[in-house]
């Protein structure tokens, strides 16, 4: 899942293999859409001190919509689509100062998303011609929120660790189950470490030379779906090279997304399947360019 709970370890005490089976399938049923409220801040330059960035390069926030539904179902691959509906889009760049460069109040965009059986994303498949800037923000939404379950097929337990994909590379993350005053389900990801780092050609190994400091928690909040009803991110990243292969640069993201609604969407199914041949395939561990990025 990427919001995505696709299904969540169980609780504590044994579950009955039927009892799973059936939460699993009623979580990955394709044709099921669902819709929550989304704001999201990304803010890009050079490292200040501490968590601080010193000379913003680029800031993107929104507000608006969030829609996601399950649109096919194979042995150990599922299909998303994911629709932002943003009511209000801000960006500034860094030219002489820090300027506006966009005020958008309607902006839409579509993403389709590949995940393995563990929730994990893979793949997004975007409509040809769709800005560089807009596949950022739809990816980096995509990467945020991805809940991955532990890789041995029905285990259970309070913590499990994995490793998946976000626009930066590939990294261990460790997930850990807590008390929650809400009604829901609560795990918290955090990210450990990046094994491999994201360039246009794909994954490439960490140098010894490259420096990442990180600190990237993301709440999840699972209803009786094991869909997330809510879910808030806070990351922090930030990279130098002894040797000049990496500009020093750091990244600050926030999220957040509640559930609003869920509804039956038949339609659907089937759209990445029928529309896959004309969309521009982007795996997950490639960079794409942004400008100001």
């Amino acid at each position: 899942m990427s919001l995505l709970a696709i299904a969540a370890p169980g609780p504590q005490s044994p579950e009955p293999r039927a009892v799973a089976a059936v939460t699993n399938a009623r979580a990955r049923m394709p044709g099921i859409e669902r819709t929550y409220n989304l704001f999201y801040y990304d803010e890009r330059g050079a490292r200040g001190p501490g968590e601080d960035i010193a000379r913003p390069a680029r800031i993107s926030s929104l507000q608006g919509e969030l829609r996601v539904a399950v649109v096919g179902l194979r042995e150990g691959e599922v299909d998303l689509r994911v629709t932002v509906r943003a009511q209000a889009y801000f960006e500034s760049s860094r030219g002489s100062g820090l300027h506006s460069e966009s005020s958008i109040t309607q902006l839409q965009a579509t993403v389709y998303v590949l995940l393995d059986a563990r929730g994990a994303a893979l793949v997004t498949y975007f409509e040809p011609g769709l800005e560089p800037w807009k596949r950022d923000i739809l990816r980096s939404i995509v990467a945020a929120s991805q809940f991955v379950r532990p890789e041995v097929q029905g285990e259970k337990g309070e913590t499990w660790r994995t490793q998946e994909l976000d626009v930066t590379g590939a990294y261990a993350a460790r997930y850990q189950h807590h008390p929650s005053v809400h009604p829901y389900r609560k795990y918290q990801r955090t990210k450990e470490h990046y094994l491999r780092l994201s360039r246009p050609d794909g994954l490439h190994p960490l140098a010894a030379s490259v420096q990442v400091s990180l600190n990237a928690r993301t709440d999840f909040y699972l209803g009786e779906d094991t869909w997330p009803e809510l879910v808030e991110a806070r990351e922090y990243r930030a990279m130098t090279s002894t040797v000049g292969e990496v500009p020093p640069s750091a990244q600050k993201l926030s999220m957040t997304l509640s559930r609003v609604t869920s509804r039956r969407a038949p339609e659907l199914i089937g759209a990445l399947e029928l529309q896959r041949p004309r969309l521009d395939a982007v795996p997950l561990s490639t960079r794409v360019l942004v400008p100001g990025g």
